[in-house]
């Protein structure tokens, strides 16, 4: 049968809910602002945060969603804007960013649309990474092998036109590196 326990300020209001669970080891927690305001989520197993959890800002908009095991972050984690418009998502495994990292941006009428996607492996830099300008328009791409720069790393002005080119071994520059003028009629004139 699950228990609950519940702690109060000296002004009587709500401080943590705790929910404790058949194995009397396994303990979900509610945190309470002074306000009244949910302020958190979190479980615990065994005296130690593993599990779910969820804080809140004072306007109880979501802050952050995600999991923990054994101490380390697992699995998705998203954060959010106070004004509800989700910012980040990040992938997990074993503590370590792993998978794709993808940030949006904080414009009420862009959210949803992508700012950044990285790609991790075991919380090193590993595949393609890729931003956008606010108006959708790519500002750079390329990859990482191993947390190092590898291939053909290319940047674009915000009207599309390309800036410039870089290629990349082992993370050093290989190669000369092109830029190119943001004019249009200038366009594919190396400017180096």
């Amino acid at each position: 049968v699950d228990k609950r326990s519940m702690w109060y300020r000296e002004d009587g209001t709500l401080k943590i809910n705790a929910e404790i669970k058949d194995d009397k080891n396994h303990v979900e927690f509610s945190l309470y602002s002074k306000s009244g305001k949910l302020k958190s989520t979190q479980t615990f197993l065994n005296g130690i945060l593993d599990g779910k959890y969820k804080y809140y800002y004072e306007t109880g908009n979501l802050s952050q969603s995600g999991c923990i095991k054994h101490k380390q972050k697992d699995g998705e984690i998203k954060t959010y804007l106070e004004n509800g418009n989700l910012i980040l998502i990040e992938k997990f495994k074993n503590g370590k960013k792993h998978g794709k990292v993808k940030s949006y941006h904080q414009y009420k009428d862009l959210s949803g649309r992508n700012n950044r996607i990285e790609t991790f492996k075991h919380g090193k830099e590993d595949g393609k990474w890729t931003e956008w300008y606010v108006n959708g328009q790519k500002s750079f791409e390329g990859t990482y092998k191993g947390g190092e720069k590898e291939g053909l790393w290319t940047e674009w002005y915000e009207n599309g036109q390309k800036t410039s080119e870089i290629t990349f071994k082992n993370g050093k520059k290989d190669g000369k590196a092109k830029s190119y003028h943001q004019y249009k009629d200038l366009v594919g004139r190396n400017n180096r």
